[in-house]
């Protein structure tokens, strides 16, 4: 378990930066046997479902991150929703809101896309208490639901 939540946030934050460094929606990563190697260790280690949502919800989102590495906008999809169902807090569920958005824009879905943009906008604009808000990040996001026309 501590091995998934590890990899969670590792894989999140790999998500984040190449998304936003490298990713080009009319460019999906091309697809190898080392992704799919990676994606078929991940789902060895898929928790009970009578796990903890917590753990299930990491396992989602690790699972979506390995499928947005390998291109696979669908089964990253699928997956982060998952993730975002058993998630209760904004917190645990902007980098999820992130990956749905940057799958959705990948697909051509503007307006799904646009909609999770915002959830995150949203977020980054309100953080936990104690924490300040970001002002790059909330012009990265501003400018990215414009630049999709939301």
């Amino acid at each position: 378990m501590a091995i998934v939540i590890a990899v969670s946030v590792v894989v999140l934050a790999a998500i984040g930066f190449v998304a936003y460094q490298q990713f080009k929606p009319e460019k999906a990563p091309v697809q190898d046997a080392g992704y799919q190697e990676n994606i078929e260790q991940i789902k060895s280690s898929r928790p009970a479902d009578n796990a903890p949502a917590q753990e299930r919800a990491d396992y989602y989102t690790t699972l979506g991150a390995a499928y947005a590495s390998a291109g696979n906008n669908d089964q990253t999809i699928t997956a982060l929703k998952q993730a975002e169902s058993l998630y209760t807090k904004p917190s645990e569920k902007y980098g999820v809101w992130y990956g749905l958005a940057k799958a959705y824009e990948a697909k051509g879905k503007k307006k799904e896309s646009v909609s999770y943009y915002k959830k995150a906008l949203d977020f980054a604009q309100h953080p936990p208490e104690g924490e300040e808000a970001d002002s790059s990040l909330i012009k990265e996001l501003n400018q990215k639901i414009k630049q999709l026309g939301g």
